[in-house]
């Protein structure tokens, strides 16, 4: 048997020293007999639960329960370590003064040598418990749970669709159980016209905002608001979709939507006087004559042609308005042409272009189709040229030699097409470019504006599951470049 050098095993002797001196600073150390039965306790273990050293030697670990965990999940510890398996967990613990502490456990039975002559298994001599306060982590995901559960909105947490967690007003909103929307995908939640929508905003690193309706069972519809944003869960990437029920603002929503349109349609006013009044001098006119020569025949009918021609332009310029002042159904979107919109829109405003000396520049081809509502299509295309009409003639006071425009242009991104509009107007202060689609923020004389009408826009589009946005220069241009899904 060969001897071990004293002083190699002064040499181990100290390494051990360190090991427990260092695991001590770190730690909280309990060791017990087999049954259990504290037999040391280091110094941060009595910091801890508040008993000295004296009241914890020899009696088992009882007299820090909490009462919090069941009987189920000491049974099943104690199962695991006496079959000789390390055992891992949280406990939470009560400390001598009745407060509560949280330890994330690792207990590790340690065995006797076996006997050689009996070839008997070794027997556990005793447990070795290493554990490492996680009280104010505790607290704090308790507080957040507080804090997420207590929320008016919707809150899911999903890693590509998989639903990790979800609040109470999600529950609420779904109409299932936790149970039920834990481990579910959105795609069984959310409705088919979405589903698309929702599948995009997955690996989007931006904050992504759409809109879903809901059927319930009972057939009534709620109308979501949904935030899609990148966040760390569990020390995982993972999404955080914030579900805002607002089926009563939609209400209200249609109601000022509906009177920001007739405003806009009275802003139309005197300039169709005009472009009625024209045609309608030139019908009369003609009518005159043809009752003063009505042997003419070839004279007649190239003035009946005139006639009709002119019927035509007021029938279009009235269809245009009555088409932009109806109240329109908001959920029915099918395939629109842009061009189609845009033309109505530009026939109404064609006199208030020459007024103001602005040449308009629209290059959008016949092919862009986009999958939106029509009155509402033209609702948001009218308001963004009135914008830039607005802020041209604002520069026109201090420039008038300026030569205006007001252009729009298209180009495909994605599922998307993006038509941006721009004008050489006074532009938008950086200040106020932070709030201009913010409900009733207006840089207009009072009288002369709402409002509401870019929160309006970038309602509608969002209702499509398209996005706005805009970039100005003070007294350069101002830029809107609107995204609204394909058709």
């Amino acid at each position: 048997m060969d001897l071990i050098h004293p002083k190699e095993l002064a040499l181990a002797k100290l390494e051990v020293n360190q090991l427990k001196f260092a695991l001590d600073q770190a730690a909280i150390v309990a060791v017990t007999d087999s049954k259990g039965i504290i037999t040391f306790v280091n110094e941060k273990f009595c910091n801890i639960s508040q008993y000295s050293r004296e009241e914890l030697l020899g009696k088992t670990h009882k007299i820090i329960n909490s009462n919090y965990h069941p009987k189920e999940f000491f049974t099943d510890m104690w199962k695991t370590i006496s079959s000789g398996k390390v055992w891992k967990g949280e406990i939470k613990n009560r400390a001598k003064d009745g407060s509560y502490y949280w330890v994330e456990t690792c207990i590790v039975p340690f065995f006797k040598k076996a006997e050689q002559e009996t070839g008997e298994p070794a027997q556990i001599e005793q447990y070795v418990a290493i554990r490492f306060d996680i009280t104010q982590q505790k607290e704090s995901q308790e507080n957040f749970k507080l804090l997420f559960d207590s929320s008016f909105d919707g809150t899911l947490v999903h890693q590509n669709g998989l639903i990790l967690n979800a609040n109470q007003a999600a529950i609420r909103i779904f109409e299932i159980t936790l149970d039920q929307l834990i481990g579910n995908h959105l795609q069984n939640l959310l409705p088919e016209e979405t589903q698309k929508v929702a599948r995009e905003t997955f690996e989007d690193e931006n904050e992504t905002h759409f809109e879903a309706i809901l059927t319930r069972k009972d057939y009534t519809k709620v109308y979501l608001r949904i935030s899609s944003k990148s966040v760390t869960y569990r020390s995982q990437r993972a999404r955080l979709l914030t579900l805002r029920d607002e089926s009563e603002q939609r209400i209200l929503h249609s109601q000022l939507a509906q009177q920001e349109r007739l405003a806009s349609v009275g802003f139309l006013a005197s300039g169709l006087a005009h472009e009625i009044g024209t045609p309608l001098g030139v019908i009369r006119g003609r009518a005159e004559y043809l009752s003063l020569y009505p042997e003419n025949q070839k004279s007649v009918r190239s003035n009946m042609e005139i006639i009709v021609n002119q019927i035509d332009r007021i029938s279009k310029l009235i269809y245009s308005l009555l088409n932009l002042a109806r109240k329109d159904n908001l959920e029915t979107v099918s395939s629109i042409s842009f061009n189609d919109a845009l033309e109505d829109v530009t026939r109404l405003l064609s006199s208030t272009f020459k007024k103001e000396g602005i040449s308009p520049s629209f290059d959008i081809d016949q092919n862009v189709k986009v999958m939106a509502n029509k009155g509402q299509l033209e609702q948001i295309i009218l308001n963004l040229i009135v914008n830039s009409i607005h802020a041209i003639k604002s520069r026109a006071e201090t420039q008038p030699n300026t030569n205006f425009q007001i252009s729009a242009t298209v180009k495909a991104i994605g599922i998307f097409w993006e038509i941006c509009f721009t004008d050489n107007g006074c532009g938008i202060s950086e200040k106020n470019l932070r709030h201009i689609f913010e409900p009733f923020f207006t840089t207009k004389d009072p009288g002369s504006g709402t409002g509401l009408g870019l929160s309006i826009v970038q309602q509608i589009i969002f209702s499509w599951h398209g996005n706005i946005r805009c970039e100005s220069k003070e007294n350069e241009s101002t830029s809107f470049f609107v995204r609204i899904p394909k058709a």
